[in-house]
C-alpha cells in the first residue's frame, strides 16, 4: 500500500516497472518491492484492460467464488469455510 510499490500485471501496466526503479533511487535500495494480485484479480483486469482502452469504464460489478483451496487450509479444516461468506467489501478510505 506504499505509493512507490507497484502492483504490477506486465501485461497490463508494464510501464509500472518505472515507479521501481524509482523506488529503488528513493530507498537508496539495490533491490526493490515490486506485488501482484491474486489469481481473480488478474484474469479480470487482463479481460478488462482491451475494453477499458477501446470503450472506457465506467464501472465494473464483479462477483468472486474463489476456492477454499487457495485458502491455505489442508484436509477437512476447510469446512470450516461453511457460511463463512462476506457479501461486501467496501473501499477503505485512507487518510
Amino acid at each position: 500500500m506504499e505509493q512507490d510499490v507497484p502492483l504490477l500485471i506486465p501485461d497490463v501496466n508494464p510501464d509500472h516497472m518505472a515507479l521501481a526503479r524509482e523506488q529503488r533511487k528513493l530507498r537508496n535500495w539495490k533491490g526493490m518491492i515490486v506485488t501482484n494480485p491474486n489469481c481473480t484479480t488478474v484474469g479480470l483486469v487482463m479481460s478488462l484492460a482491451p475494453l477499458e482502452r477501446t470503450f472506457g469504464l465506467d464501472k465494473v460489478l464483479m462477483t468472486s467464488m474463489q476456492a477454499v483451496s487457495g485458502a491455505g487450509y489442508p484436509g477437512i479444516p476447510t469446512l470450516d469455510i461453511l457460511g463463512n461468506v462476506i457479501p461486501f467489501i467496501g473501499a477503505k478510505k485512507r487518510k
